[in-house]
């Protein structure tokens, strides 16, 4: 088993037209740390990434640099990656019904899914795609505390594998998010 700690930031860029064209600049650090007792685990690693997401009226468009400190895997090195992608959701009161005329059942959070496609699907400092594009999906919930839950999917192709070796990757997450008075957002997540 390994372990993998990571921070994100996400900062609204200050500058005169942000009311009309709000970019938030976003940075991630990570950290993996390998059981030293498994002969099959790699070496600990950190990887990190630096992007812009701008908000084009129904979709986000992001560009993201993303690199390692691993050496000699091509999968693991430096990644320029475009994505366009597409919230949608329902929030705060579901308005859920039990029975005619009865009052609708409190759902407090949001629910959010997003579909979106970029140039490269990479995770943990990783191409997951062979920098071929990929389709992302996502599913979460989110309580008016910050806690969340969801979950991802996109399709891989792994470097060096046959067509035959394309498989979808899913993934489980749950976590807590806030934002301080400045705008600055902080999330921690467990996968």
């Amino acid at each position: 088993p390994s372990e993998y700690y990571a921070f994100d930031l996400g900062v609204p860029l200050p500058y005169r037209y942000a009311s009309r064209l709000p970019v938030s600049l976003n940075f991630h650090v990570g950290t993996q740390q390998a059981d030293d007792d498994d002969p099959l685990s790699m070496d600990d690693y950190m990887d990190w990434s630096f992007g812009a997401t701008i908000p084009l009226k129904a979709f986000d468009l992001s560009v993201t640099y993303t690199d390692s400190d691993l050496e000699g895997i091509d999968a693991a090195g430096e990644q320029i990656v475009f994505a366009l992608s597409r919230s949608f959701g329902y929030g705060k009161k579901a308005g859920l019904h039990t029975e005619e005329g009865e009052s609708p059942l409190d759902f407090p959070g949001e629910i959010v899914g997003e579909i979106g496609f970029a140039t490269e699907q990479t995770f943990r400092g990783f191409a997951l795609s062979d920098e071929e594009a990929t389709v992302i999906g996502s599913l979460k919930y989110t309580h008016p505390s910050g806690f969340y839950a969801g979950m991802w999917m996109s399709n891989i192709h792994l470097d060096g594998a046959s067509t035959a070796d394309e498989h979808v990757k899913l993934r489980f997450w749950s976590g807590f998010t806030s934002e301080t008075d400045f705008g600055l957002k902080w999330n921690a997540d467990y996968y």
